[in-house]
Order: structure tokens, then sequence, then C-alpha cells
């Protein structure tokens, strides 16, 4: 992967950082920039794949190199919040307690579901594992797309799915408007921005645009990105404002206005526009190519694992502190255990992949 595309990760990763910690409300496209980033890579590996490994290898590879760079650090992460709680009792902490009660969830990546219902407590501990219950549910399902579609065929299937993003989260509204189903979470904006359906766009698209769309002019990546923040813009102004205690505990996910039908689509259509410019070292690459931020890239799926709970963790602890100097102690912090993690356990399980299990015979 280039440095470029590292360095889209770490912006990703503190997009989400800074609104955790209740600086920048939209840094939750942060999860959606990392879906497209996911569908941009995987899509021509895949296709590649396809091309020099037999059936049973293809599969039993794909699978193998995913296990191997998400399975270890994800189930040691688990084990180890499930030890501080038995070992500490911590029922009295919240963050812990609903992080112990949901593990049927978090180990079997279905928390996303799980966030859905009514049942859902949130916990800074694991609730923010629920994006990566959206990956791997994606990982599962797009080999047998990739595999079982001839090449001719996929592109356009890819444009049916990126139309099909935008009809599914009409679906869900309207399941949740009508009370279809009594176990849902009464906030449709939370199930529609957790669940696996919401978001086929955004892998279709990024794979849409790895695979066809070589070159975008810096003049025309410019222009959509205004347009998309004007429009954006426009449709908050004129959507009615909501009382503050509707953001009760979340924020609000493309709510107004009807963005979750078109606001999902144009920001996943954004971010494919910049994911191949970046490639093409055609946008801001002096930024991009940065190596220091290309290295927190490299890290940032223990950046994105480890910081909700260190955040729960010193937030609770340094009260008597200015929130500035907590938070940046949160990030600091998250960034030493993630760089520990990644060169003492992530990195040498990494470099099996290519041992075991190679994109070609």
């Amino acid at each position: 992967m280039s440095k470029g595309l590292n360095s889209y990760r770490a912006l990703a990763f503190f997009a989400i950082l800074l609104l955790h910690l209740g600086w920048f409300e939209p840094g939750y496209l942060g999860v959606q920039a990392f879906f497209v980033l996911s569908g941009f890579l995987i899509t021509p590996i895949l296709v590649d794949m396809k091309t020099g490994l037999n059936k049973k290898s293809f599969f039993t590879h794909f699978y193998g190199r995913r296990a191997l760079r998400i399975f270890p650090l994800y189930y040691i992460y688990i084990a180890g919040i499930s030890l501080i709680y038995i070992v500490f009792k911590l029922d009295n902490i919240p963050d812990m307690y609903y992080c112990y009660s949901q593990l049927p969830y978090t180990l079997s990546y279905t928390y996303n579901f799980y966030f859905a219902t009514d049942y859902h407590g949130f916990s800074r501990a694991c609730s923010h594992l629920w994006s990566l219950a959206v990956e791997e549910q994606f990982y599962i399902f797009w080999p047998f797309v990739i595999y079982f579609i001839s090449n001719k065929k996929l592109k356009p299937l890819l444009l049916w799915l990126i139309f099909l993003g935008p009809v599914w989260r009409v679906f869900i509204y309207y399941i949740v408007q009508n009370q279809l189903l009594d176990s849902l979470h009464e906030r449709w904006d939370i199930i529609i921005y957790v669940l696996p359906f919401s978001h086929i766009d955004a892998f279709a698209i990024g794979g849409f645009f790895a695979l066809y769309r070589k070159k975008i002019t810096a003049l025309q990546t410019g222009l959509i990105i205004i347009s998309a923040l004007i429009v954006t813009l426009s449709s908050e102004i004129m959507s009615a404002e909501k009382p503050a205690a509707y953001y009760a505990e979340f924020t609000h996910f493309m709510s107004d206005a009807y963005q979750f039908v078109w606001g999902y689509s144009l920001a996943n259509f954004v971010f494919a526009v910049m994911l191949i410019q970046i490639r093409e070292k055609a946008f801001f690459s002096a930024f991009f190519e940065n190596s220091i931020l290309c290295y927190l890239g490299t890290i940032s799926y223990g950046l994105y694992i480890f910081h909700f709970p260190i955040q729960s963790f010193l937030h609770g602890t340094l009260t008597s502190l200015p929130i500035i100097w907590v938070d940046i102690m949160i990030l600091l912090s998250t960034l030493l255990i993630s760089a520990l993690s990644y060169e003492l356990i992530e990195k040498r399980i990494v470099g099996l992949k290519d041992k075991y299990f190679s994109r070609s015979d």
C-alpha cells in the first residue's frame, strides 16, 4: 500500500478520536472513510488473487491473510479487558461491566447487530468495535462476490451495489419509523449507522474507483469537495434544529434533511475521489507522503482499538486536570501503546502473511 494511503488511514483515525473527545462532531465520517478504503484496497487484491490462485487457495489465502492481520490484536485486546474486569471485580464501572456482559457479540464479530438493539449498553471499552464487525462481515462476503462474478459483469454489479446502499438505508428507516421490529434502538440514525447493509455502497464505490477510475484532475477533485461541503452545509442550515436532548448520548448521524439517503453516498464519493488522487500522488502529495503521518497510518489499527478505553480511563481518573491536558495525555498514551503493540505483536504476525498465504502460486 502506498504511503499516501497509510496517511489517509491516520487522518480517518484522528477524525474519530476528535469525535470521541467531543471536539469534532463530523468525525464519525472517519469510519466511513475506512469503509471506502477497505473496498478500494481489497477489491483489486481479490481480482488479482482470482487470476493467480485456484479456487481453494483463493479463499484460504485471503481469509488466512485477513485472520493474521485482524484476529491477534483484536482477541488479545478482548482477553485483556475481560481479565482486568474479572481480576479487579469492576462491576461498578459501566464501561467494563457492559463490555464483559456483551462478550458473545464482540467475540463473534456481531456486535454491530447488537448495537442496533435496545439491549445494548454503551461502553467505551468495546462499543467502538461495531465498525470492526462491519469490516469483518465485508471480508467474509466480498471474496464470494469477486470470485463468482465474471470480470465482465463486475463493473455493472458494483454500480448496482452503489445504488443499493441508499435503498437499504431507506428500507431500514421505514422499518424503524413504522416500529416493525420492537427490539431495535429508538434512534433510527444509529441503527442505520451501525448495520452493514447501510454501507455496501461505501465498499462498492471504493472497489469501483480502484478498478475503473484511473485519474481525476486536481481541479475536478477540488470542485467535488467544495460542492459536497456546500450541499451539506446548506442542508444543515435549511433543516430544523433538533432539541439538545436528542443528542444526549451520541452525536447525530445524517439525521437532518434526509442525509441518511444521500449524505453517506456523497461522503463515499468524495473519499473515493480523494483515494484516487492520493494513490496517484496528485493530492497534497508532500503532506500525504510524510513519513510520520504514514507511520501513524501503519499503526492505525491499534490506535482505533486502544483510544476509547484509554479515554475512558484517563477521563475517569484525571478529573482535577483541565480537559485539554487530559485529552493530550489520551493522544500521547494511545500513540505509545499502539506503537508498542505494532512493533512487538502486530508486525511480527503480519510478516507471516506472505510466508503462508501468498497472493499467487
